[in-house]
């Protein structure tokens, strides 16, 4: 069977929130990422700040 673009999968599916710790070195824009990252996540799947993964 061939999918579909519209079959694919979704953002909620397959994403969790990025974590990081004060010992991870990032650049800017790697922090910019993260950051749109994980509001997309609060956004579309109701990510609490916090929550963890399951």
């Amino acid at each position: 069977m061939i999918k579909t673009q519209t079959s694919g999968v979704l953002f909620c599916d397959a994403a969790n929130p990025i974590y990081v710790s004060n010992d991870d070195f990032m650049t800017e824009e790697t922090e910019r990422e993260i950051l749109f990252h994980n509001t997309m996540g609060e956004r579309l799947c109701n990510w609490q700040p916090g929550q963890a993964a399951s």
